[in-house]
């Protein structure tokens, strides 16, 4: 992961009383929160996506958004913080982002704050106006099936199949725009971004686990995943450090759930499931944190998720750095 490099002036620029959370002698780091109302820090968010097809690696998406991140709340239990997007730039922007735009999707969603609940040691909890943004969502479901509606089924070469399989895309979409689950992946990179708050972490451990999840090759899918996580080191006299996380998910288990999913579509994919010819899917996803620890505030986030189909995969790379 690429490292934030921090100055001493950081300190001075996050404000407010900085407190060791790095204990050498027990090797103990501690992330908690040390907010007050009215703290506001201003973000940029990169993403960029690679397609690699053998030796040949293309970028087929990248976007850059500045984002701001308030206090505005605070009890003994809790905080409430305000998540402001702006706008959106695209340098490079693939084919679902131009539909997107198209449909005036993006439209909608424009100067609604993001309120997220947060503990007295700064981890998420919950979203405080959940309705808010499920009505926000909603409307998106509406222009979208309007839009894929007279993109696509109006397309008089459509064959009864090809009907039938864009039918089964456009009901697939409107149920996961307006499901619980979507509001949980708008809001997830901002839980990602707060992942490692609340909790102290040895320095010389491992911490490993195993769980389930949804990918994007089977939504609503759970995927048994394995997960290391670590702190990748430590900066005492800039009370800062950076933790890393490994997730690896069961392969098999992958293929088989997108594979049900593509039959719903195309009935002769499951046969593929058990077959010599089925693709092989490797999913797996790495993250970093570079974290003041005496301030509580995220400096730097990364996040990688690579997914390899055969010859061909896809690396998605996040990058959320604090602007100092």
């Amino acid at each position: 992961m690429k490292r934030l490099v921090i100055f001493f002036f950081v300190l001075s620029a996050l404000g407010g009383v900085v407190k060791a959370q790095i204990n050498l002698n027990d090797s103990i780091v501690q992330v908690v929160s040390y907010w007050s109302v009215g703290d506001k820090y201003e973000f940029k968010s990169n993403i960029t996506k690679y397609k690699i097809v053998g030796t040949d690696t293309t970028v087929v998406f990248k976007s850059s958004m500045p984002f701001s991140i308030e206090v505005v709340d605070s009890t003994a239990n809790n905080y409430v913080i305000k998540i402001m997007e702006g706008e959106t730039q695209y340098d490079v922007m693939d084919e679902d982002t131009q539909m997107t735009i198209e449909s005036g999707v993006t439209e909608v969603s424009k100067g609604h704050p993001l309120l997220l609940k947060m503990s007295s040691l700064g981890a998420v909890e919950d979203v405080e106006n959940a309705s808010e943004c499920m009505e926000v969502l909603n409307k998106m479901a509406d222009l979208t099936v309007e839009y894929m509606q007279k993109k696509f089924m109006a397309d008089s070469t459509l064959t009864a199949e090809g009907r039938q399989a864009m039918l089964f895309t456009i009901k697939t979409v409107s149920d996961k725009l307006r499901s619980p689950q979507m509001l949980t992946a708008a809001v997830a990179p901002y839980m990602r971004l707060f992942a490692v708050f609340g909790k102290q972490y040895e320095m010389n451990k491992e911490y490993e686990a195993t769980d389930q999840a949804e990918t994007a090759f089977a939504p609503g899918q759970p995927i048994d995943f394995t997960s290391t996580f670590w702190v990748k080191n430590v900066y005492p006299e800039e009370n800062s450090a950076v933790f890393a996380n490994n997730v690896v998910y069961d392969s098999d288990q992958v293929l088989k759930a997108y594979l049900s999913i593509c039959k719903e579509a195309i009935p002769e994919a499951e046969q593929y499931a058990n077959s010599p010819d089925s693709p092989y899917i490797f999913l797996n996803e790495y993250t970093g944190w570079s974290i003041h620890v005496g301030a509580g505030w995220p400096l730097y986030y990364y996040q990688e998720i690579e997914s390899r189909q055969g010859k061909e995969a896809t690396i998605s790379v996040t990058e959320i750095e604090l602007i100092l």
